[in-house]
């Protein structure tokens, strides 16, 4: 089967060159979701709140916090919220959109560890969405591309071995749906209708052996 998959650049650089053969072994092939997700962290750099971050240092030694260039964004929000009418505007927006960008990210985080608290339950003969390469078919590479808006990014053509397993983005349960609902949602997923696959939004979800044949284009970013 000829698919497309769209590899973010700095992510297993070394796996993916023109020609290459990739063993996608789901005991050891942790993808970008998988550390995206297992690897965060909701530190910041001291230096983006120098302001806040320098009367919360004594703090911080106080309680014994070794990572002095990093605080924990919880931290820093609760300091600003009892000290809101010292803060410029500046670090006022600062903080709303990093508070926002970790929300999101939590949520994020909740929606893939509640699918695949279902898939492992329900239907553990399925592949993983974090230990998979994904892949789409040429109609799907504007969309899939779109979605990608963290770097560069190479296509590739590729042929997979072992039948993939087919979903849809459409599917995914909503980020704003509590983990319990999540979980349950997640059956839409991991058993998709008919109806609401064959789009551009389809996803494969690939495992075993895959061709990288050819690098088709890069979207640099």
């Amino acid at each position: 089967m000829e698919l497309y998959h769209i590899h973010l650049l700095n992510n297993h650089d070394k796996m993916f060159q023109e020609g290459a053969i990739l063993n996608i072994n789901p005991e050891v092939f942790n993808n970008r979701l998988y550390n995206r997700i297992y690897n965060s962290s909701t530190n910041v750099d001291k230096k983006r709140y120098e302001d806040i971050t320098i009367a919360m240092n004594n703090l911080f030694r106080l309680h014994g916090f070794k990572g002095y260039n990093n605080f924990p964004m919880g931290e820093i929000l609760s300091y600003a919220y009892r000290n809101i009418d010292s803060l410029d505007k500046a670090t006022i927006y600062r903080l709303l959109k990093d508070a926002s960008d970790l929300l999101l990210k939590e949520r994020f985080n909740d929606r893939e560890k509640a699918l695949e608290e279902y898939r492992y339950k329900e239907h553990p003969e399925l592949p993983s969405r974090l230990h998979s390469l994904f892949a789409c078919r040429e109609d799907g590479i504007e969309h899939w591309t779109s979605n990608i808006f963290d770097g560069t990014v190479d296509i590739y053509s590729i042929e997979v071995e072992e039948e993939p397993f087919l979903s849809s983005d459409l599917l995914l349960p909503d980020d704003e749906l509590n983990y319990g609902e999540k979980i349950k949602a997640a059956q839409r997923y991991f058993e998709p209708k008919e109806k609401f696959l064959h789009t551009p939004a389809d996803e494969y979800l690939v495992q075993g052996r895959v061709r990288l044949r050819k690098l088709v284009d890069r979207v640099v970013r």
